[in-house]
């Protein structure tokens, strides 16, 4: 009997994928970019970096920055009628 997997990545293959000219750079600009509060941002997972990263589920959304959290930012975005708040590497924004 097969039970079916339900991972936190699960059905995330194409979303995650990176080109194949990206695979095994790091992208030190990413790495340091900074946002200010207010700023909209879009959440783009990096694969290669997964610390700090969201669930599979809010990816491409887009949200506010709400704070600075240590190097992380805390991003509220909302969910159908619901506002929800992560803590995100800034490796995984991108300015909207």
């Amino acid at each position: 009997m097969n039970r079916k997997k339900h991972g936190l990545r699960r059905g995330s293959r194409n979303r995650m994928l990176l080109k194949s000219c990206e695979r095994g750079k790091i992208r030190i600009k990413s790495h340091l970019q900074s946002f200010n509060i207010g700023d909209m941002v879009q959440l783009v997972a990096d694969p290669m970096v997964q610390k700090g990263m969201f669930h599979v589920r809010f990816y491409g959304k887009k949200g506010i920055v709400a704070a600075k959290q240590g190097r992380a930012y805390k991003v509220t975005i909302m969910d159908h009628n619901k506002q929800k708040s992560f803590v995100v590497n800034p490796v995984h924004l991108q300015k909207a």
